[in-house]
């Protein structure tokens, strides 16, 4: 029976192990390794006693979104510990509304297309020469072949879409400011094609994104690693590896910090980035530089109130896209709906801009202690349009949490879990799943993935890639480019030199329409029946 080390426990590694024992085919002895004491890896959550309660924390809140197709087909094979009936995907609440502060009003929208236009007002002081300037560089995106999209990865979103700093406040907020919130990337520095193909899978009936109804590991990963270890998988938690021993290209050993060796017969990488760049030995081409580029600080805070917070609309989810650092909300207890003794209230709030400094403390949150971070964040909630709409100078914070792994010396904030980025310059450095080594493959969301964002979907997709090298059987579900534009991507790659979509790509646009729609239901048939 050949011995599989999977090296981490994050949501790719998990993936690996899942697919195998559901495999009819398969037959492995399966270890994982991993250097915490609670599975999970980024997507994980914890415990913080406050006078005998245990109340949730978390490294970031988490969406789910509806194409999340790998993903979603995994937590439907989880059954839940206390009612087998049930899988972990039952556990997921459909976020049905959205309440966005903005310009003095705060602007709800839902999951219905008509909704779209109660953004109207944001829009309407923007200049029309910048509507069509930015409309451009999008049709661009859509029009191009996948290799000339790719080759785009030298420039970030940021100064692709506003290379002279021209854009106004209002068009900067909702093009460029908001890819942090939304993408869960560095929005000055993410790349042109992570944006793009992001913004090609957006569709105008898509089904609502989900969060889980309660922390994570007790949604989740603790019901996933139950089902693991029925199917005889073995877990080593606390088992941080700090050295692989390598042989002609190939894995002989790994060693523990403890300084026990481990072998076995294949192993499959489901290391952060940063990790693997301190493993020498296994010579991964660009990781170094990978790591650079790709660093990030995104961060979340949770806040438990003495109070109920109403909230007009149930399963909501709230942005404030004005604030400096670029405040997400997840008010969970409204949506968990779980009782934590002497905690009225828990909001989880997403900072994605670690640059720009804070409005009461000046400072950008990486150089703030927790405490800091605490009364920065609630005081740029206070001054959005949040506070009146929702009564919050009723409401006092009676305790909070910061993730434990980011500890501030005095001067800086800083973690050894950073979040990854699909920065500018990332794309051609992301490893394949395959490496070099004979018996190393890559099951990590940074490897090159059609969802080609560091996500959980991207970490299933990459999982499942990575087990079906060795199991043929197994099924990805890839992600392909917006049938309709297939024409225009096709006239590009024929004829790449000319590259005549950077001319006015509306123009191109309106002259390709009519021809597209005729060639739409055969391309369409020929998609299905392939």
């Amino acid at each position: 029976m050949p011995k599989i080390i999977i090296m981490g426990c994050g949501i790719g590694g998990l993936t690996v192990a899942h697919e195998f024992v559901s495999s009819i085919d398969s037959n492995y002895e399966i270890h994982l390794y991993e250097r915490h004491d609670i599975i999970g890896g980024m997507a994980r959550s914890g415990l913080k006693n406050r006078c005998g309660t245990m109340l949730p924390t978390e490294y970031c809140w988490r969406i789910y979104g509806p194409n999340y197709t790998n993903l979603r087909h995994i937590l439907k094979q989880i059954p839940l510990q206390h009612d087998a009936s049930k899988t972990v995907h039952d556990n997921l609440v459909d976020i049905s509304n959205y309440l966005i502060a903005d310009q003095q009003t705060v602007v709800h929208m839902n999951n219905r297309p008509g909704t779209l236009f109660d953004l109207r007002n944001v829009f309407k002081k923007i200049p029309l020469k910048q509507k069509v300037q930015v409309l451009n560089k999008i049709l661009y995106c859509f029009l191009i072949s996948t290799k000339r999209l790719n080759a785009l990865d030298k420039l970030s979103w940021a100064n692709y879409i506003n290379p002279d700093n021209s854009l106004c406040h209002d068009m900067k907020k909702y093009i460029i400011d908001i890819m942090g919130p939304y993408l869960g990337a560095d929005a000055e520095k993410v790349n042109v094609p992570s944006v793009a193909k992001t913004l090609e899978s957006f569709k105008i009936l898509n089904r609502p994104i989900s969060v889980m109804n309660g922390p994570t590991n007790e949604a989740w990963f603790e019901h996933w690693k139950i089902y693991l270890e029925s199917k005889g998988v073995i877990f080593h938690l606390n088992s941080e590896i700090t050295a692989i021993h390598v042989e002609e290209d190939e894995i002989k050993h790994i060693l523990l910090a403890d300084n026990t060796k481990i072998s076995g017969d294949v192993y499959f990488c489901s290391l952060p980035v940063e990790s693997v760049t301190g493993l020498e030995s296994l010579k991964i081409p660009g990781i170094s530089e990978l790591a650079k580029r790709s660093f990030q600080l995104m961060m979340s805070i949770q806040l438990y109130f003495d109070k109920k917070i109403n909230l007009p609309y149930q399963n909501t989810a709230m942005y404030i896209p004005d604030s400096p650092w670029q405040l997400v909300i997840e008010p969970q207890g409204s949506i968990w709906q779980k009782n934590y003794n002497g905690i009225a209230d828990l909001w989880s709030i997403g900072l994605c801009d670690s640059v720009h400094p804070g409005l009461l403390i000046k400072k950008p949150f990486v150089e703030c202690s927790h405490e800091e971070i605490k009364q920065e964040v609630w005081y740029q909630i206070l001054q959005s349009e949040f506070n009146q709409y929702l009564h919050l100078d009723v409401v006092q914070i009676i305790d909070y949490n910061v993730w434990d792994t980011y500890v501030y010396n005095g001067k800086k904030l800083d973690t050894y879990e950073p979040k990854f980025s699909t920065n500018q310059g990332t794309f051609y450095l992301r490893p394949e799943n395959k490496t070099h080594l004979k018996n190393m493959y890559f099951a990590t969301a940074y490897t090159k993935t059609d969802t080609d964002m560091f996500e959980m979907e991207s970490a299933a997709e990459s999982g499942r890639r990575a087990a079906k090298i060795l199991e043929p059987s197994i099924k990805v579900t890839g992600i392909q480019r917006p049938l309709f534009f297939s024409l225009y991507r096709l006239v590009d790659k024929i004829v790449p030199s000319l590259n005549i979509y950077q001319y006015s790509p509306i123009f191109w646009f309106l002259v390709g329409v009519i021809p597209a729609l005729i060639v739409f239901p055969f391309l369409l048939l020929y998609r299905k029946i392939r």
